[in-house]
């Protein structure tokens, strides 16, 4: 009966250090995943950090582009006016010297008969008519 006693002892005791040691390692592997979940965790917050920074630089850099394209639009926008002024000048102008042109070769055909030497009329030839 000791033997049987001292085998039921023994088998507990390596029963008991198998689940001991069976525990230990799944807490070891516990740790283990604990410890990379952590710093998967770090990483991604120091990731989403860093890109949020970059996000609020290039909100940055698209607002002053912005501020810049409203600038070239609006110049854009003035030399388009000044444009279109000189368009409707330069069409005044033009109508204004076809209109002169047209005076002056009037003139000119007007001054060219003026100019013409006239056919002698006598006094008779005007009274037959």
């Amino acid at each position: 009966m000791k033997i049987a006693a001292i085998g039921l002892g023994v088998i507990l005791f390596v029963l008991s250090f198998g689940l001991a040691v069976h525990y230990n390692q799944n807490a070891l592997n516990f740790r283990a995943d604990l410890e990379r979940e952590r710093y998967a965790r770090l990483v991604a917050e120091e990731n989403g950090e860093r890109v949020s920074g970059q996000i609020r630089q290039l909100e940055t850099e698209l607002a002053k582009i912005q501020k810049k394209m409203a600038g070239a639009q609006k110049s854009l926008d003035q030399s388009q006016l000044a444009n279109a002024d000189l368009q409707a000048r330069l069409e005044e102008e033009a109508a204004i010297r076809e209109s002169l042109e047209k005076k002056m070769k009037d003139l000119e055909g007007a001054l060219a008969d003026a100019l013409k030497p006239k056919e002698a009329v006598t006094v008779t030839e005007a009274g037959a008519i």
